[in-house]
């Protein structure tokens, strides 16, 4: 579907099974705010390969079922971080250009934002996109500090999940994990190089 105007699912909007926007083209915006999607365990809105020129507002009063991004592509975010179901937002592939109106900003609430994906891409089938994607608009919009903690965020969770260091065997594999440890902790991964010169004081 081509759409020049903006899309509308607000208010008493209710929709039983899937809603498929599955590469549409919207001219202006799509609203989902207060709409109510009930599909449980099956996708409750498919927006793969979307693309909106204007924002996504997402506040939906309730979803039941996933919500698909893959390889999406919006201007803005307006959003609340609550209404995205957890371990059921799959955003492999989406991009944005910033976070608009009240929505939030802070590093410790997009972490949470991103940890809402479903957890085989949080895990053994990570996928690195949306926290990079994530650090690349932080950093557009002057957030420096923001986009340092979300980087931080994933190179801890890719040693937790075991990714560092994979690929390799016994004693290369065990440095590998032991190093970038060592990195976070004395310079936050590069983030944090002030760190270092304190430890080296200290040590001194």
């Amino acid at each position: 579907i081509k759409v020049a105007g903006s899309i509308s699912l607000t208010e008493n909007f209710t929709a039983n099974g899937e809603v498929s926007l599955f590469g549409a083209e919207i001219g202006g915006n799509l609203s989902c705010n207060g709409a109510t999607f009930s599909n449980f365990g099956k996708s409750s809105l498919n927006g793969n390969v979307i693309k909106i020129k204007e924002s996504l507002f997402f506040k939906p009063k309730k979803i039941d079922g996933s919500i698909k991004l893959i390889n999406a592509r919006v201007n803005s975010i307006v959003d609340d971080i609550e209404s995205w179901p957890e371990g059921r937002t799959i955003l492999d592939g989406f991009e944005y250009q910033r976070f608009s109106g009240n929505a939030s900003t802070k590093a410790k609430d997009r972490i949470a934002w991103l940890k809402k994906q479903e957890p085989r891409y949080l895990n053994e089938d990570f996928r690195p996109q949306p926290w990079e994607h994530l650090i690349k608009t932080l950093r557009a919009m002057g957030h420096y500090a923001e986009a340092d903690e979300v980087a931080i965020a994933k190179e801890k969770k890719l040693l937790k999940i075991g990714k560092v260091g994979k690929g390799y065997n016994g004693l290369f594999s065990f440095c590998a994990k032991i190093f970038h440890w060592l990195y976070g902790f004395t310079t936050g991964f590069g983030y944090r190089p002030i760190r270092g010169l304190f430890i080296m004081v200290g040590v001194w």
